[in-house]
């Protein structure tokens, strides 16, 4: 996320006039902090971490809704308002980056556990693309009780 946020800049400032600062572009709210604190790396990963955790919650586990709504709102994302790179583009760009950056860790991964096997990440090959891999939901349990969903 924070490649495609700030390409790990803590002083990045949105450009898009919703004035989001930092390392996850959050927006300076009295629930999120001022723009100084934001603009400390630990402090801004922290509360964007904080919001990603309970939009993936109300997503149900699906990481590539919570990440389109972290980007636009669930709402923007149902009425299709997140713009021409915002949303579900958005998710599916953070996780184009984060498979290739993880790929080792998924193929060793994955030759225990049949879900990401299913998907290629046995042999390095997977992508999450629908098209190419069709199957219906599967869900996996994270270690910290998370339930990761690839819709």
């Amino acid at each position: 996320m924070i490649a495609q946020e700030s390409q790990g800049d803590p002083y990045a400032e949105g450009v898009d006039g919703a004035n989001s600062i930092g390392l996850l572009q959050i927006i300076a709210r009295s629930w999120t902090g001022t723009k100084e604190q934001l603009k400390r790396p630990e402090y801004n990963i922290f509360v964007g971490m904080r919001m990603l955790h309970a939009i993936l919650g109300k997503a149900d586990g699906d990481i590539r809704l919570a990440l389109a709504a972290y980007n636009c709102s669930f709402e923007g994302v149902a009425e299709d308002r997140c713009g021409r790179y915002g949303g579900l583009e958005y998710a599916d760009k953070v996780l184009e980056y984060f498979v290739p950056v993880f790929r080792g860790e998924l193929v060793v991964l994955a030759a225990d556990n049949k879900w990401l096997a299913e998907l290629g990440y046995l042999y390095g090959t997977g992508r999450w693309d629908r098209e190419e891999y069709p199957f219906w939901e599967k869900c996996v349990v994270s270690s910290t009780g998370s339930k990761l969903c690839m819709l």
